[in-house]
């Protein structure tokens, strides 16, 4: 199991990559871009930083209205289960004008599709039209996860940070099309299958410092 300290930082300034997708697994295509992972909290948001390095790519979805379209696009994951006692995970795809899909569950399968539902929770920003204007090698996107709502959205008690407060979690680089580029890659390795990557029990360990 990989363990990523996530340092507070009151204007979550998250200065430095403190992890990396760098292992593909599940497709044919046994390689993928490097991803740098930037991540910083201040006791009720948690935010995450992913530089792609990928070129810019085509977008096809630009709407969670468009939600299934998702898997046709480059995207980065982020699989998060906040409560310990509560085997359910958030799963967050998003592409790189950011675009999400959001669901709950406690595996791949049998999963509660909350990307239209009221999310009060979640903030993306990210730097598209910059990065194609400037033709560049890689894209980025920032997201920002305010803990205190996302356990109301889930009816789980209220949040209170602790310091050395553990949730578990994954980072995921997913691109199906075109199948020559489809790739899978996870910060925290499963070997088995690619639905065991969505097993509770199989992500890796965050600590909120």
């Amino acid at each position: 199991m990989e363990t990523l300290r996530i340092p507070y930082s009151k204007r979550l300034s998250c200065k430095k990559a403190l992890c990396q997708i760098n292992a593909y697994r599940f497709t044919e295509n046994i390689t993928g871009p490097n991803v740098d992972i930037y991540a910083c909290h201040n006791k009720r948001i948690l935010k995450f930083r992913f530089v792609v390095f990928e070129s810019i790519p085509e977008v096809k979805n630009f709407s969670p209205d468009f939600a299934s379209e998702i898997n046709k696009d480059s995207t980065v994951g982020i699989l998060l289960q906040p409560y310990n006692q509560d085997p359910k995970n958030l799963l967050l795809r998003v592409n790189a004008v950011g675009a999400y899909y959001i669901s709950f569950g406690q595996w791949y399968w049998n999963r509660a599709d909350c990307t239209f539902e009221e999310i009060k929770f979640l903030q993306c920003s990210h730097y598209f039209k910059k990065k194609f204007e400037n033709q560049s090698e890689n894209w980025e996107i920032s997201i920002e996860i305010d803990l205190h709502e996302l356990f109301k959205f889930i009816n789980l008690i209220d949040w209170v940070y602790t310091p050395g407060t553990v949730m578990y979690g994954n980072f995921l680089k997913v691109k199906n099309q075109p199948e020559k580029e489809a790739h899978f890659g996870m910060w925290n390795i499963v070997e088995r299958s690619i639905f065991d990557c969505y097993k509770s029990n199989n992500l890796g360990k965050f600590i909120l410092e």
